[in-house]
């Protein structure tokens, strides 16, 4: 596939992981039979700054540069562990970044994590596909909370 499909596939999975972290949410909230009337932002999301929303977009750059990047080259290149090992290590350590939102964000991102790097490694490992699809996803999140805040 040439790179230019893989950028549109970087465009299209972006709200594709928006939706698959709302449906991980909702299956989580069933599990634990918790009721609610329907899908919100956190509410930090809708108080973000300018400044934070470049800080943001800056911090998908250095959580893919690194997650998928440099540990693909660690984790495959250098201790030779394979495809399936980058993919589950990779994964589950940037769903753990995310844990201090608690144990349901850390599925979400584990389960974004999975498929930032399964993208980047069918890509050919272009790192510029889950760096596009990451940052999408994150400001699309901005616009998502800002529009809450404001409507």
């Amino acid at each position: 596939m040439s790179e230019f499909i893989w950028y549109i596939m970087a465009i299209i999975s972006a709200p594709v992981l928006i939706a698959i972290e709302l449906a991980v949410g909702g299956i989580m909230l069933r599990l634990l039979k918790i009721k609610v009337k329907g899908i919100s932002i956190n509410a930090n999301w809708s108080r973000i700054s300018v400044f934070g929303c470049i800080l943001t977009v800056l911090l998908a750059i250095i959580e893919e540069l690194i997650y998928r990047q440099l540990w693909s080259t660690v984790i495959i290149d250098n201790l030779n562990w394979g495809i399936g090992a980058f993919v589950f290590i990779s994964s589950v350590v940037y769903g753990l970044n995310h844990l201090y939102y608690g144990f349901t964000t850390f599925l979400q991102k584990t389960i974004s994590g999975i498929i930032f790097a399964v993208i980047f490694l069918l890509s050919g490992g272009c790192i510029l596909v889950p760096l596009i699809a990451h940052s999408l996803q994150n400001i699309i999140i901005l616009i998502m909370g800002r529009c809450k805040k404001n409507g």
